[in-house]
């Protein structure tokens, strides 16, 4: 008696392959891969479907596009596979090179605990990441507490990410002020490094437009950046700014496919299109800022790891961000100046007003810390009932100011309530005498 087809799921199927439901909808969405359907219409994969899937994963894993492999499947290979091999094998090589590092240090230790030496700790350390490994180490600024934090050599693709108001923007800064030649591009894209020739854009963006991308200035922008020539590493704030999910999935791939012979990358997200945790490869890494201003740390892209599940929390697809963005008054991430605010709105005074709002999503909680902390006025300011001079100075922001602002202002109150807790005291003694 034969024993009934097996048919799973979509995250069945996504959770063998490892990869995301998401993934097998966009290989259906490019003809790569038709599931059956049962009565009520719910996609179910069979044994010939996952064996189609795994192919299909497999030739992702490659740095094949849908459209590539789509002709591999068709039979048209001719003209792929060479290049997408040599890559493949340089990619291969390269680790390699560093298992046979990381294999040679071992040996010495074993010999020299043989001897009857022994290793110091710094030297066992070094088996996990070697010296060599750490490029940059710097005192965490404020809002952190100082701390050391020690950079690794940066691979291919690093995601940088971590909740609100964690630090993010200012650690990618501080990264990239540290590494010699590191260039940071900023949300309004304005400082795209040069040497990027038109024909090796236009054969970028002819390949994601046939991995699905959607062509669009901030599409544009990026791919600049990329094929660039001159930075040692590509800090990329909120890479998927502008971006619709099919763009950042053929974004992502296109990353990846030439990893190993381009300049590594930091991509700041929140997108889980772009920090697919069950795709993260050897060549990638994952910076994770938490939410309390602890030190950031390197998270494991696997359930259990350490930061895990909190990097996890932090992502979100991109129809949630853009339904997010359809109720701000501007782009993601913007800082707002207080002394500028301040100067036009001639308050009584300034008090410490921790505002980081992004896209100033938070337009009521800051138009009522306004209200209350900075003109001093006990009316609020509702969104709707905001006038348009108080709009466009919530618009006008400067990310560079804002931090020196906060700083003064926390400064201050320490330095007030010390001195009115010293008056306090030295009443109370008075008095006792």
């Amino acid at each position: 008696m034969s024993q009934p087809t097996a048919y799973l799921s979509p995250a069945e199927a996504a959770r063998q392959l490892g990869v995301s439901v998401k993934a097998l909808r966009l290989y259906e969405e490019h003809h790569l891969l038709t599931p059956a359907r049962t009565q009520a219409g719910w996609r179910a994969y069979g044994p010939a479907d996952m064996q189609r899937a795994r192919e299909i994963t497999a030739m992702r894993s490659l740095g094949l596009s849908l459209s590539d492999i789509g002709r591999v499947l068709r039979g048209d290979e001719a003209a792929i596979l060479p290049l997408t091999l040599e890559a493949h094998q340089a990619s291969l090589e390269a680790r390699m090179r560093d298992l046979s590092s990381a294999i040679g240090r071992v040996h010495d230790l074993r010999s020299r605990i043989a001897r009857g030496e022994t290793p110091s700790a710094t030297e066992l350390a070094s088996l996990h990441a070697a010296p060599s490994d750490i490029v940059a180490a710097f005192d965490l600024p404020w809002p952190w507490g100082g701390e050391r934090f020690e950079l690794r050599k940066p691979k291919p693709i690093t995601y940088l990410t971590g909740p609100l108001f964690s630090g993010k923007t200012k650690l990618a800064r501080y990264m990239a002020d540290a590494i010699p030649g590191a260039v940071f591009i900023g949300l309004e894209r304005t400082n795209i490094p040069s040497g990027a020739t038109p024909e090796r854009v236009e054969l970028a963006l002819t390949w994601l437009r046939e991995d699905g991308a959607t062509s669009s200035d901030a599409l544009i922008d990026l791919v600049r950046a990329f094929e660039a020539e001159g930075p040692t590493l590509l800090v990329i704030d909120l890479v998927e700014q502008g971006l619709d999910e099919a763009t950042q999935l053929s974004l992502i791939a296109f990353l990846r496919r030439r990893a190993q012979e381009a300049i590594p990358v930091v991509l700041m997200t929140r997108s889980n299109a772009i920090l697919d945790l069950a795709s993260v490869g050897p060549d990638e890494a994952i910076l994770f800022c938490p939410a309390n201003h602890g030190p950031p740390v390197y998270v494991a892209p696997y359930p259990g790891a350490v930061g895990y599940e909190a990097v996890a929390s932090c992502l979100a697809s991109p129809e949630v961000r853009a339904h997010g963005r359809r109720h701000r008054h501007s782009p993601a991430s913007r800082l707002i100046d207080l002394r500028a605010i301040s100067t036009e709105l001639k308050p009584r005074r300034i008090a410490c007003v921790p505002l980081f709002a992004e896209g100033l999503g938070l337009v009521d909680g800051i138009a009522r810390t306004l209200e209350r902390e900075v003109i001093g006025r006990p009316r609020i300011l509702h969104r709707r009932g905001l006038n348009a001079k108080f709009v466009s100075l919530l618009k006008r922001v400067d990310q560079r100011a804002v931090a020196a602002v906060l700083h003064e202002s926390l400064v201050a109150r320490c330095k007030h309530r010390k001195a009115v807790a010293a008056d306090n005291r030295g009443r109370l003694d008075i008095g006792a005498q």
